[in-house]
């Protein structure tokens, strides 16, 4: 747990737009209300942890990719003590 988060700033976005319907019924309830620096150094570099398994947060980011482009909605992988974007 806590080792894959959703960019805090691409999340308002998506929640009004054209991918809101999809964004609720993938992470209704996983997200929880911690969050972290993803980038350091960027005005935009806060995410926002999920609080369900890895495997299970993997797997819901695997079929986010389906229907929300990288661009649109960025995701983090923790590795160590860095954070990389998947």
């Amino acid at each position: 747990m806590d080792n894959y988060a959703l960019n805090v700033a691409d999340m308002s976005g998506v929640v009004q737009g054209r991918f809101g319907m999809a964004f609720q019924i993938l992470f209704g309830g996983k997200i929880s209300d911690r969050t972290v620096e993803v980038e350091p150094g960027k005005v935009d570099g806060m995410g926002v942890l999920l609080k369900v398994p890895d495997e299970q947060a993997a797997a819901t980011i695997e079929v986010m990719r389906a229907r929300i482009p990288r661009h649109v909605l960025r995701a983090y992988r923790r590795t160590g003590n860095t954070w990389t974007r998947i």
